[in-house]
């Protein structure tokens, strides 16, 4: 090589990583795909079949939309209630203030 030229692949040669793969495809890894896409054909129709009728969704949101109702229910018996509370408790605190000198005057006696 005359002087002052690089080697094109560098001092110890190409940096590149030579990837060493097969040129024909492994013949049971072939036949296992197959089998593969053949057991996952098999199972994606097992599901439509399994899959309920018109009649049975049907059935089955009217009993989602009595549970719903029922909540709902139960949810404004509750918020009601809390209501309830909440004002039994602020009558509770006025009257207590509204009392608190006099039990302590009482107590200095």
């Amino acid at each position: 090589m005359p002087p002052g030229q690089k080697n094109k692949r560098g001092a110890r040669g190409s940096f590149k990583e030579e990837i060493s793969a097969a040129k024909k495809s492994n013949m049971a890894s072939s036949e296992a795909g197959a089998r593969n896409e053949e057991n996952l054909f098999q199972a994606s129709e097992q599901a439509e079949q399994e899959e309920p009728c018109l009649h049975e969704i049907k059935s089955m949101l009217v009993d989602i939309q009595i549970t719903m109702s029922s909540i709902v229910l139960e949810n404004k018996q509750l918020k009601k209630e809390l209501a309830d509370l909440k004002t039994e408790n602020s009558y509770w605190n006025r009257n207590c203030r509204r009392q608190l000198p006099h039990l302590q005057q009482q107590e200095e006696v």
